[in-house]
């Protein structure tokens, strides 16, 4: 049982610093030819950025209906006004949950994709020829997605929180139990 810890911890650090590599390797490596990378954060942009927006915005549509649903059932006591629906909803949309969707469909759907997408190039080869052509593999295959969803994280949560408080608005509105005015 003692020899098993150790094996364990050891393979541990070797995997983060295999990480480690493979991020100083990507992000250390020279840019050549801007365009071509620029062309690449541009495809990974719309890919991670734009194919993911109709998921967030239908998984913040339901969260946020859900939310404003299981709150006014929450919420039917006589002391307590109909107008605390909305300021517990929107709140908890825009400070947890637009982010914890996002997030989830980032990690989910993109990193799938990514992985799928990297392993398929490295059983062509396409990864070897890009070091024969004497191109950073990681660097440009790692970089460009990295900033992708970087740079398109803030969007995605923007619109899942509009989405969301904008689908509570709506159950608040048709369930009756709230007026559009008190949410």
């Amino acid at each position: 049982m003692t020899g098993v810890l150790p094996d364990k911890v050891v393979a541990l650090f070797r995997h983060v610093g295999r990480f480690v590599s493979l991020l100083r390797e990507a992000f250390g490596s020279p840019i050549y030819d801007r365009s071509t990378y620029r062309q690449n954060l541009a495809r990974e942009m719309k890919q991670v950025g734009v194919e993911s927006l109709p998921i967030v915005a239908l998984a913040a549509a339901f969260t946020g209906g859900v939310t404003t649903e299981q709150t006014i059932y929450q919420m039917r006591y006589p002391l307590i006004p109909e107008s605390t629906v909305g300021a517990i909803v929107v709140p908890s949309i825009i400070l947890e949950f637009g982010a914890l969707i996002t997030a989830f469909i980032l990690a989910g759907r993109v990193s799938a994709r990514i992985a799928a997408e990297l392993g398929s190039m490295r059983t062509n080869g396409q990864i070897d020829a890009l070091n024969v052509m004497g191109i950073s593999a990681s660097g440009y295959l790692i970089w460009p997605r990295v900033l992708a969803g970087v740079l398109t994280f803030p969007l995605l949560y923007i619109v899942a929180s509009v989405v969301g408080g904008a689908a509570g608005f709506g159950v608040a509105a048709t369930s009756g139990s709230v007026t559009p005015a008190e949410f």
